[in-house]
């Protein structure tokens, strides 16, 4: 993905979601504990999200089918669909 990371078309962010400026991600994304979420973004505006909670089942048993889940995710938002 360095292209696409290169581009701006895809960013990674670290947040915090424990510090004030970031609290509102808990409620926006429903998230519960430290999370995965790809969103797609157009306009500067959000249209688009996933919270990927089932990838952390693999992170550890089994990073190859963790690192594929990943990838489809993010191939899945770059890529437009049929």
């Amino acid at each position: 993905f360095a292209p696409a990371m290169e581009s701006g078309a895809l960013v990674w962010r670290a947040i915090n979601m424990g510090t004030p400026p970031n609290e509102h991600f808990v409620d926006d994304f429903d998230l519960v504990t430290s999370s995965l979420v790809f969103v797609e973004m157009r306009d500067g505006e959000m249209t688009h999200w996933v919270n990927a909670k089932d990838v952390w089942e693999w992170i550890h048993e089994d990073p190859e089918t963790f690192k594929s889940h990943v990838t489809d995710m993010a191939r899945g938002l770059l890529e437009p669909a049929p």
